[in-house]
């Protein structure tokens, strides 16, 4: 992988100014992704600022709130929260890794209009060309329109499709489909779909466009491996030398994201470098990253200096980032120092009665980080002002907090009370767990249960069980059986309660799951393993 590094910086003469750009690339640079504007009225400026990020009182209480005095945090005092030493110990299992927050396709590249590129869209060839392209422009439109309707009306047009489209509607197009909660195959496919009939019609991209193709390319898959990492710095090489757009601070930012993750710390490293003899200065989500970084390095100093860096840079801090600082001092092998952050979040919540709850969905999460990233970039010189925004940020744990904590406890310290003790607090808190929180807990009965003398016993493995059911069929947001879950459920039951009740409750599961054959098979086949000697 560093090879590949080293060879795309020595053909770009690894400086601000490559080599010759293409007659598109003397475009490029200087055009801007339009994103989607609604045709409806625009809220006023305040509003539309503090949309989903209040306080809803009645819906969910925040973890340890009370009602206390308007408190103002200092920076010193937010450095100041990762401040604790805790012996090494050695981690086991797998903690949770954090969600990174996506990173706003519009920053750190000049504004310019996108009219500005030389494109004047065919002409439709039918009535039924005609008609896709006028669909597609109209579905567009919507706030949240359905990607694999978009895809499937885009396709209805030939070869190679997207010079049909305006510039305005590709603009649109790529960036609602660069919008999603986790990138997957599916996702993957059907942007960088785009970007292939993009270069077939040579029509040029934005670097907004190109930095999504390298995050789709190095993270579709759940855990990052070389592959991801090569096919990655590949849309970066074409990137710089065939089309001649300059990588920004996001494009590296997502290089390192993708390296770390693989565990390529060489790489890493060398991306960090070549950010600095670029010139590129560090934006929050390099920084989120540093944290997790250090995290996987078994750095926990690291980790505190990072953030402290994070701090002192004049960075917002919110729940996420408290989340990466909790999940990088486990993988440092200091969890008791990560359960003392815990519990700092919880104590300066309750102090602090003006800051707004966490985002309760992951759109609102990266709307929030877009927001606190702008505003810290905006009021990097205005201490006062920049207080304010920190002052009304969430810091309370939230959904993702306790996952973190639950994979700790059920996967590593096989602590069962501590496990406990968490999901009363998540119910105190009317924060409902997902099945990515129940997946991590019938993991755990898996790794734990079925032995003499332990505390994951089939009573408590019921109990979770008959917990999750309800949930799904109440309908719970992110409560929905998925292969993985599936195979941990009756992994869980074979170890703890026996080939007849793993039956009777795999019929439980199909009738609640909503699969396709193969997957059913591949859980029949993995019943058949657990009970071959039967």
């Amino acid at each position: 992988m560093e090879t590949i590094f080293i060879q795309a910086l020595v053909q770009a003469g690894s400086c601000q100014k490559h080599a010759k750009h293409t007659a598109a690339s003397t475009i490029l640079p200087s055009f801007v992704s339009t994103h989607h504007r609604s045709r409806r009225k625009r809220p006023p400026a305040h509003v539309e600022d503090a949309r989903g990020f209040r306080s809803q009182p009645g819906k969910r209480r925040a973890a340890g709130a009370a009602t206390a005095e308007v408190v103002e945090v200092t920076r010193e005092e937010f450095k100041g929260l990762v401040d604790f030493y805790s012996p090494v110990y050695e981690t086991l299992g797998d903690p949770e890794v954090p969600e990174m927050p996506d990173e706003d396709p519009e920053l750190d590249k000049p504004m310019s209009n996108a009219r500005d590129v030389p494109h004047q869209p065919w002409p439709a060839q039918s009535e039924a060309e005609q008609a896709s392209v006028f669909e597609l422009d109209e579905l567009l439109d919507q706030e949240q329109p359905s990607h694999e309707t978009i895809y499937h009306i885009y396709q209805t047009l030939p070869f190679p499709r997207v010079p049909y489209l305006s510039l305005e509607t590709i603009r649109r197009l790529f960036n609602h489909l660069s919008v999603v909660e986790r990138k997957d195959q599916t996702s993957m496919e059907r942007y960088l779909g785009i970007v292939d009939d993009m270069k077939e019609a040579g029509i040029p991209m934005t670097v907004a466009e190109w930095n999504t193709a390298v995050a789709f390319a190095g993270r579709w898959y759940e855990r990052v491996t070389a592959a991801e990492v090569e096919n990655a710095l590949h849309i970066w090489k074409e990137m710089e030398h065939q089309a001649g757009v300059q990588g920004t601070n996001v494009t590296f930012n997502i290089l390192f994201d993708i390296a770390t993750k693989a565990g390529k710390y060489v790489l890493a490293e060398m991306i960090m470098k070549e950010m600095q003899k670029r010139n590129l200065k560090y934006n929050r989500y390099f920084r989120f990253g540093l944290i997790y970084y250090y995290g996987l390095r078994a750095d926990g100093d690291g980790v505190r200096r990072a953030y402290k860096d994070f701090v002192e840079a004049g960075e917002i801090v919110d729940t996420a980032v408290m989340n990466c600082v909790l999940v990088s001092l486990i993988r440092a092998g200091e969890p008791t120092a990560a359960e003392e952050v815990f519990l700092r979040m919880k104590r300066l919540n309750a102090e602090r009665a003006q800051a707004a709850l966490p985002p309760g969905d992951w759109r609102s999460a990266r709307d929030l980080g877009i927001l606190l990233d702008k505003a810290a970039r905006r009021f990097r010189s205005d201490a006062a002002a920049r207080q304010r925004v920190q002052d009304a940020s969430p810091v309370a744990p939230d959904l993702h907090t306790f996952r973190i904590l639950v994979a700790h406890h059920a996967l590593t310290s096989a602590n069962i009370d501590r496990v406990t003790d968490l999901l009363a607090e998540m119910r105190a808190c009317s924060i409902e767990p997902s099945t990515a929180v129940y997946t991590h807990l019938f993991r755990g009965f898996a790794l734990h249960g079925g032995v003499r003398y332990s505390s994951w016993t089939t009573h408590r493995l019921e109990s979770i069980w008959t917990a999750y059911k309800r949930a799904i069929d109440d309908g719970v947001a992110g409560c929905a059986i998925d292969p993985a879950t599936a195979h941990r459920i009756v992994r869980a039951f074979a170890k703890c309660a026996g080939r007849e009740r793993t039956l009777a409750v795999w019929d439980e599961a199909r009738r609640r799951w909503t699969a396709d054959e193969e997957e059913l098979e591949a859980v029949n086949r993995a019943l058949h393993v657990l009970f071959v000697e039967d």
